[in-house]
């Protein structure tokens, strides 16, 4: 028996570190809404927990929350979870530290090094621990997106643009040689030849607009121990990811290929549900898929190095200057890996969590 929990608070809950965390009153109507969220994916025997409820675990009952922080550790204690079934607090202490955007620097550079694909790899990031050092990253990449260490789906994200790329337009960009990322935007229905495609390819105005970005505080360094990410700006042709499954012992079993959007804060907007096949059929119009496939086994052996038993998703981007293979590294579920566990039933379509008329909704919509 599982026992699943939708906290979508997580990140923000690692980057406060403290069992009595409490998340801003969006995210809590999000979790008290959308509670029933895992109830696509969990078995009959499984249970998905409303937050509130109290709880009687058996003795070989395994946990899976959204991601693990010492928040959501103390909300299972008082719902009387035992201390034997809930990871210690070092263990947590090591996840808070793997989410760190740390990692993903350190294992984009890494990967530049050791997989140059052709120079078609692109993206670069720096850790900053005082203002001067943020100031002199900027002014080395000109134009760059200031993060947040512990952020996701568009909070604590800020764009700095240069004076030079105020005034230049995307046409004037030089593109990576050899990729056909120039000739063509990711909003598309053209169909790809050779391929039998029966579900329509994502675009904006299928995924609509999705919900108001959450926490518009811009980031910022302050305080002994703090730090912040300067990533070098990068022109998006579409969002990606490779979703994997981590089982401690160093085995990684990948569970399939994540096309999402977000708005131009970040936030997510949605996901296309369609067959492995048609998603890489889709990618294949900007990209030789021979550079996916390396990437993949890249992120397949690198990852059996990590001490860590859970799902793991490493968003990417198609960009104008090329591919960047490691935006941020998600140590915990991710919307595009429930589009891989609802595409595995058979359902395609979208999938969109929105924010309407006050109230949250999800739900995986079949295109005519």
């Amino acid at each position: 028996m599982t026992l699943y929990i939708f906290n979508p608070e997580n990140d923000m809950a690692l980057a406060d570190g403290k069992p009595g965390y409490t998340p801003p009153a969006r995210i809590q109507q999000m979790r008290r809404e959308l509670w029933w969220l895992p109830q696509w994916w969990a078995g009959d025997d499984d249970i998905v927990w409303n937050g509130e409820d109290r709880l009687s675990l058996p003795d070989d009952a395994k946990i899976l929350p959204w991601g693990w922080s010492p928040a959501i550790r103390h909300q299972l204690r008082q719902a009387g979870v035992r201390e034997s079934l809930l990871p210690s607090a070092q263990r947590l202490e090591h996840i808070r530290q793997l989410s760190h955007r740390q990692t993903a620097v350190a294992l984009l550079a890494e990967l530049r090094e050791q997989l140059p694909l052709d120079g078609h790899i692109c993206g670069e990031s720096t850790l900053c621990k005082t203002k001067e050092e943020v100031e002199e990253a900027v002014d080395r990449y000109g134009e760059a997106m200031l993060k947040q260490p512990w952020s996701s789906s568009g909070r604590g994200l800020r764009r700095r643009p240069s004076p030079e790329a105020l005034g230049s337009s995307p046409e004037a960009l030089e593109p990576s040689p050899n990729l056909s990322l120039a000739g063509r935007g990711a909003d598309t229905d053209r169909p790809v030849e050779g391929h039998n495609v029966t579900t329509p390819l994502p675009t904006r105005e299928r995924l609509g607009e999705g919900p108001v970005g959450l926490g518009r505080e811009g980031p910022r360094v302050s305080g002994e121990g703090h730090s912040l990410v300067v990533e070098r700006y990068l022109h998006k042709v579409a969002d990606f990811a490779l979703e994997f499954w981590l089982d401690g012992q160093g085995g990684v079993e990948y569970r399939g290929l994540s096309l999402f959007y977000t708005n131009e804060r970040g936030a997510y907007l949605g996901n296309w549900v369609a067959p492995e096949g048609q998603k890489l059929a889709w990618l294949a119009q900007y990209v030789p898929l021979q550079y996916l496939q390396e990437i993949r086994r890249w992120w397949e052996e690198r990852l059996k190095r990590f001490d860590y038993e859970g799902p793991v998703g490493i968003d990417m981007m198609l960009a104008r200057e090329g591919i960047c293979p490691c935006i941020e590294v998600n140590w915990r579920w991710t919307m595009g890996l429930i589009s891989c566990l609802v595409a595995e039933q058979g359902r395609f379509g979208r999938m969109v969590v929105e924010y309407v008329y006050g109230h949250y909704s999800a739900e995986v919509e079949a295109f005519s």
